[in-house]
């Protein structure tokens, strides 16, 4: 496997071990292994379509203004910080079902990989770009000395209000995915708006993922007429040659397909990014995007990087629990919207 020196998300998917060399620590199911080695170009897409394809409820992104533009610059914002935006009001967006589409997956992955075909979808690829164009914000206690930061490391997931903090982030992703949901309920006015965030190594914690839907279910209530609008963001991953990123990028996508299909009927699921795996690729074999972070009054995201200095409470520790259990099948809460 190809080093990537400067990686520190390393615990269960890529070690770096000294003298730069890298090792395979997790094992890759063989399907996906396979996949990558039979797409010889992009052409396979256009057949891919033709197939029979399974139709999620995730909507695909519509062209807003979600993400910093450093031409809109200056300090409209009440922190006074470029990178932040005031909150967008909820009567400028859409209806979540005018004219969307939603996102079809094909019902097997023998001829092309989940990414390769996400690559083929239009709106998904300008999201993607339009994330990457930016350089990642580095957080620390000089840039970020006004602001509330919620720091998500490997393995954890936290669940986060606009009252409790301002950004929450996770950065040194590799083949490690971060996900990033926002809810806003327009039929309670006084449910605000929930963000969790989540950096998961490897295919699993489908039980997590669901239980992060029924938080956001719950905060905004189960008698809510309307149904919740949700946007999910995901970034990590590169076209990395075993395949760990993509074995990710499969299960995601299609878990959060079946999930939104379930769920139709209380949520809106919008897939607002989608920066994984060859979507995230810099061509020269590593990630674009290592860290997201999300705005949690404006739900504006960015591409990040966390200095030490705003690395949360107890980071080794933290880091020590994920060498001290190998086989973890539940991501650790850092932080509920409770506390």
């Amino acid at each position: 496997m190809r080093p990537i020196p400067t990686s520190s998300s390393c615990s269960t998917l890529v070690d770096v071990a000294e003298g730069g060399d890298s090792k395979l620590l997790q094992t890759v199911p063989p399907t996906s292994l396979d996949c990558v080695a039979r797409v010889t170009s992009s052409k396979h897409c256009s057949s891919l379509e033709q197939k029979e394809q399974f139709e999620t409820n995730l909507y695909l992104p519509v062209f807003e203004d979600d993400y910093y533009d450093d031409e809109d610059d200056e300090s409209d914002s009440e922190f006074g910080t470029p990178w932040i935006q005031q909150p967008i009001a909820s009567a400028a967006s859409p209806s979540p079902n005018a004219n969307r589409q939603t996102l079809k997956l094909p019902s097997t992955t023998d001829e092309v990989p989940v990414d390769k075909y996400l690559r083929s979808i239009p709106s998904l690829v300008e999201r993607a770009e339009e994330l990457q164009a930016q350089p990642a914000v580095v957080l620390s206690e000089e840039t970020a000395s006004d602001l509330k930061v919620l720091n998500i490391r490997q393995g954890e997931i936290g669940h986060v209000t606009a009252k409790q903090a301002d950004i929450i982030v996770s950065d040194k992703a590799t083949t490690c995915h971060i996900i990033a949901v926002r809810s806003t309920s327009t039929d309670d006015a006084g449910s605000e708006p929930l963000v969790s965030l989540c950096h998961v190594d490897k295919a699993q914690y489908e039980g997590c993922l669901r239980d992060m839907i029924e938080a956001h279910k719950e905060h905004h209530g189960e008698l809510s007429l309307d149904a919740i609008d949700m946007d999910l963001h995901l970034v990590g991953g590169y076209s990395d040659p075993d395949g760990s990123s993509l074995a990710i990028t499969e299960h995601l996508i299609q878990l959060f397909g079946q999930i939104s299909v379930e769920e139709k009927d209380d949520v809106n699921m919008s897939l607002k990014t989608c920066a994984v795996s060859c979507l995230n690729d810099n061509g020269f074999g590593a990630p674009i995007g290592r860290g997201l972070a999300v705005d949690i009054a404006s739900g504006n995201v960015f591409l990040a990087a966390v200095d030490e200095s705003l690395a949360g409470p107890a980071p080794n520790l933290r880091a020590a629990r994920l060498w001290s259990a190998a086989h973890r099948t539940k991501l650790a809460v850092a932080h509920n919207q409770f506390c």
